[in-house]
């Protein structure tokens, strides 16, 4: 874990150093309002969940739904009895959002398809619901409740055969026009595959965001994310990723990502790209 927000502190140093003057800012964009609390914008960034691991702490506003997917290409670490990596593709990674008054929204992740090479197999993983609530406003930042159930789902490979239930702390704080840092905080409980023996454990998971966006229709992340175990009787796991959001219309976000392994068995992966989008209606 140690090792994983080093790397995030150098991600900060080089965005600083690299950006800060060299790209026009929020502050030379007439058109751009600034306001202090980071929900009231209205902005699909600051709205949609990915490509992050995070979740946003805003809510979709009455009425309105927000369709959420993506892809991702990744490399996989060897698995035990068999020899080199393997490679897996991850899809659609849908989310439906809807929103509702008082600062509320429910939502549905379908379940993903999982490709792999070496050994070869393909799956369904697990559909969850979930609520989130807007719960305090405060200056320059937002905190909001979520919870989030998995029902017994998905294939005997890459289900969960008990289910799982997490809660979830999320904020953000707005340093300035460009700059803000997200934390969620979640604890919970998860459940195996049926292949993997399905049993069940608790975890802990820390996530940590920081983005900077020098452009309306522009934002940079960097994260680190991690769970306190990865499964029964395993120890922690760190990943980290960075990427891209570019706002291609008011209401349709496009996304580019990265993500590597730091520590652990988190994920089960070397590392992985992605693309995604997120349009609401």
């Amino acid at each position: 874990m140690k090792k994983g927000f080093f790397y995030f502190l150098i991600f900060i140093l080089m965005a600083w150093q690299r950006f800060s003057f060299a790209v026009p800012t929020l502050n030379d964009m007439e058109t751009m309002s600034y306001s202090s609390d980071p929900c009231s914008m209205e902005g699909m960034l600051e709205l949609v969940n990915r490509p992050t691991v995070s979740d946003s702490p805003c809510v979709v506003s009455p009425g309105r739904v927000l369709l959420e997917s993506g892809f991702q290409y990744l490399n996989l670490r060897t698995v035990t009895n068999v020899r080199g990596e393997g490679t897996g593709y991850l899809y659609p990674q849908a989310e439906i959002r809807y929103g509702f008054r008082g600062e509320n929204e429910a939502f549905v992740i379908l379940p993903n398809i999982t490709s792999q090479t070496n050994p070869d197999e393909t799956g369904l993983g697990v559909m969850s619901l979930g609520m989130k609530h807007e719960t305090l406003h405060f200056r320059k930042g937002v905190f909001s409740l979520e919870g989030v159930v998995t029902p017994p789902s998905g294939n005997m490979l890459f289900g969960s055969s008990k289910g799982g239930l997490m809660a979830n702390g999320i904020v953000t704080y707005l340093w300035d026009q460009e700059w803000s840092l997200l934390g969620m905080l979640g604890a919970g409980v998860q459940s195996l595959s049926y292949k993997s023996g399905g049993s069940s454990f608790f975890t802990v998971n820390p996530d940590v965001v920081l983005t900077w966006q020098p452009l309306k229709s522009v934002a940079l992340y960097g994260e680190v994310y991690g769970q306190s175990s990865t499964g029964p009787g395993q120890g922690a796991g760190c990943n980290a990723d960075a990427g891209i959001q570019y706002l291609f219309t008011k209401d349709i976000e496009l996304d580019l990502e990265g993500g590597v392994r730091v520590s652990g068995e988190l994920g089960g992966f070397n590392r992985y790209v992605g693309v995604g989008f997120g349009i609401l209606f």
